[in-house]
């Protein structure tokens, strides 16, 4: 299908009928192969389960409800049959399959200590046409006494908790305690059939009501520090787009063969108020604190000429750049190479279609990691739901959760001058003549001029023009700094020796 029809169903959501119960399924005790029906193409017909929901799925209460209410639909009805059915593709699907259905997971209770098991709420999200979740509210059944309780979390919040590599949280959907369903455990006066729950912090909502998705995910845009725009799914997956085929033949688990489909990072620039012809660095963060490129926080942007022409190998990133046999310093391209178009670019991604090609090699054996996928789907909460692809940076596809792009004008700094040769007690006039994003009255201009005699220089004032006498001899370096007075960003220009004065 055309690329654009991808992301329909952000717009509309289709609810798939899960025909039937799951009576059928009878699991014993400890870890048993059980043959699955009707599984979509590329799943595997048998699968072993070795989790803390119960082993008897023939009690399980499959018709209990709560319901979704996301952005585009109210009243959905997601009843424990539905997941469970879904339970069952993910047992039986390798990890990236088309279709993966929702994962489960076992917690301890921080109140109680008891094993509680349940569902991954990303899964959950992408399952159910949930892809760009932004403000949610998780509420209860009213008591008896008619009063509800409420969780709220942003969808920023959530990935950053769950989704850590090394101080994740799990939140879940809990459906069984101590290997029984919710109903029937020592929970069941209070938690219902369904209840959200947090590891470390113990908040939940017990006997869950209804799940409220609010509002969208967003995707802010700074420019020195300042909110210039606030991009919502629509803004990005209705403009226009661009599908690229993104290859790297490596020899590790980097090995990458996807056709991704986004927006070129420039583009988002543009909307911004700056352009190829101005001076700066861009960032994209993501929501665990991570930027792209380099990581920390702290480390230089990508540059205008980056974004706007691609980044070569000689370039001053730490990776490899289109690597093709292993790690051999020589064995960089410049970019863009043969394997990828002409016009790729450093991208905002929001779908993907994994190629066959996609096999880790450093496996033994290598390890295929999916079949091909039949078509386009959503990155979707679990792994964005925006990632950023950059040519030839492997790392850089692997950053997910982007939700703030930022860019840091910085003063292009340069001057004129009136002479360079001169008697002593003689004058120069120099002249500011660089590229400033804002008007000089946001800058300050700091002229130093330094005798080679004595190495000792001379500050003078924050004009964009001075004139200087020069009462002694000798061969003088002149630097002009041009700091932004709000961010500290600041630019230089030197010229050694560029004065001569006898």
């Amino acid at each position: 299908m055309e690329v654009k029809d991808g992301i329909i169903g952000v717009l509309i959501v289709a609810l798939v009928g899960l025909a039937g119960g799951l009576g059928y399924v009878i699991i014993s005790q400890g870890p048993t192969s059980t043959t699955l029906p009707n599984l979509p193409t590329g799943t595997t017909t048998t699968t072993t389960y070795e989790s803390g929901l119960p082993d008897d799925w023939t009690t399980a209460p499959n018709s209990s409800y709560f319901l979704l209410n996301n952005q585009t639909q109210s009243g959905i009805n997601i009843t424990l049959g539905d997941i469970l059915e879904q339970v069952i593709i993910n047992e039986a699907t390798e990890k990236y399959n088309f279709s993966t259905g929702i994962g489960v997971t076992t917690m301890y209770d921080p109140d109680t200590g008891i094993p509680v098991t349940g569902i991954y709420l990303t899964d959950f999200f992408d399952i159910y046409y949930t892809y760009f979740p932004g403000d949610i509210i998780f509420t209860s059944h009213e008591d008896d006494e008619g009063t509800s309780e409420s969780l709220s979390i942003s969808a920023y919040d959530l990935l950053d908790k769950t989704e850590r590599k090394d101080t994740s949280e799990k939140m879940i959907i809990a459906l069984a305690a101590n290997k029984k369903w919710l109903q029937n455990s020592q929970f069941k006066d209070t938690w219902g059939d369904f209840t959200v729950i947090a590891e470390d912090t113990g908040s939940r909502v017990c006997n869950l009501k209804e799940i409220n998705v609010t509002s969208n995910w967003t995707l802010t845009v700074e420019v020195d520090g300042i909110k210039k725009l606030e991009l919502s799914p629509y803004n990005i997956t209705n403009s226009p787009s661009h599908t690229y085929n993104y290859t790297y033949d490596r020899f590790d688990k980097w090995n990458y063969d996807r056709e991704i489909t986004g927006i070129n990072l420039s583009k988002i620039c543009e909307w911004a108020g700056v352009d190829e012809n101005d001076n700066f660095e861009v960032k994209a963060r993501a929501v665990d604190g991570w930027a792209s490129p380099h990581g920390k926080p702290w480390r230089p942007g990508f540059t205008e000429d980056d974004v706007y022409n691609n980044i070569d190998y000689d370039s001053r990133y730490w990776d490899y750049v289109n690597s093709t046999d292993g790690f051999e310093e020589d064995d960089g391209h410049p970019l863009p190479a043969s394997t990828v178009t002409n016009d790729m670019s450093i991208m905002i991604v929001y779908s993907q279609k994994l190629n066959d090609g996609e096999i880790d090699l450093s496996a033994n054996p290598p390890y295929p990691t999916n079949p091909e996928w039949p078509e386009h789907k959503m990155v979707g909460m679990k792994h964005g739901p925006y990632i950023i692809a950059v040519p030839g940076r492997i790392r850089e596809n692997f950053i997910w959760g982007i939700y703030k792009i930022e860019i840091n004008t910085i003063p292009d700094v340069d001057f004129d001058y009136n002479d360079t040769q001169i008697a002593t007690n003689d004058w120069v006039q120099f002249t500011f003549n660089g590229s400033l994003y804002y008007p000089t009255t946001n800058y300050t201009f700091s002229w130093f001029i330094n005798c080679s005699t004595d190495g000792t220089p001379n500050v003078t004032g924050s004009n964009t023009t001075i004139d200087w006498q020069f009462t002694s001899a000798g061969n003088y370096t002149i630097s002009l700094v041009v700091e932004d007075k709000f961010d500290g960003s600041e630019g230089v220009k030197t010229r050694e020796d560029l004065i001569e004065v006898t």
